[in-house]
């Protein structure tokens, strides 16, 4: 399988080809693993006010090689897309620097547990910082806070809401990227398994962005900059 690389506003969108089963970071919705309190916020599909129609699964909407205007309509009214405000565990600082971007916070799946935001030791051992999937204007940034009164934070990647859609990683009427924190270990045996760049000495951790039933990439913050390792493939 050809790895992607979602890195830069630069990089095409991706076509269309259907998808079996979720990467362990991104389980199913009837899979869906228990998530510590202190991470996520669990919502049930009444507390949510969306046009989704949760009898039908979206992986189960496959899209033709070459998607009309309507049907890219129809998937952006499918994402679930919630208000920085709905993840309780957030910073109320964070979460109005989100608000003021106008953020907001889509998920892979039309129900389950809240993503896309998690929290780590992302920029340093020992250093708790955050990192925010922000979705605006049909495009999704993952932004990276240093602290939990960060104002500023950093834009680690960048790409399109309907990534999932494309050639090698279609997922149906599905928002298919998710976040989520991993460590060296992670990191070195993804490595050792796939190749790819060569991890500096892992003292932190990362950010894995995973594409639902496909693959990964990691970002790893070192000496001032993002870089990007491997993840699943």
């Amino acid at each position: 399988m050809t790895r992607f690389h979602l890195a830069g506003a630069g990089v095409p969108l991706l076509f269309f080809v259907a998808c079996s089963i979720p990467v362990g970071e991104a389980p199913p919705e009837d899979q869906a693993p228990v998530v510590p309190a202190h991470e996520t916020q669990v919502v049930t599909a009444a507390d949510v006010d969306s046009p989704i129609d949760l009898s039908v699964r979206p992986e189960d909407l496959p899209i033709p090689p070459v998607a009309t205007a309507a049907e890219i309509e129809a998937f952006h009214a499918r994402v679930r897309r919630l208000s920085p405000t709905e993840f309780l565990d957030l910073p109320a600082a964070l979460s109005q620097v989100l608000i003021e971007r106008e953020c907001l916070i889509p998920q892979a799946g039309s129900k389950g547990p809240l993503g896309n935001v998690i929290r780590g030791e992302f920029f340093a051992a020992g250093h708790e910082s955050w990192a925010v999937t922000c979705s605006r204007n049909r495009r999704s940034q993952i932004l990276a806070f240093r602290s939990a009164s960060d104002a500023q934070p950093e834009i680690v990647e960048e790409f399109d809401d309907q990534v999932c859609m494309g050639e090698e990683w279609n997922c149906g009427m599905l928002y298919g990227t998710n976040i989520n924190a991993v460590g060296g270990e992670y990191i070195v045996r993804h490595y050792e398994a796939y190749g790819g760049p060569v991890p500096p000495p892992i003292d932190h951790q990362g950010i894995n962005v995973g594409i639902w039933e496909k693959a990964s990439v990691v970002h790893y913050f070192h000496e001032g900059e993002w870089l990007t390792l491997t993840g699943a493939d």
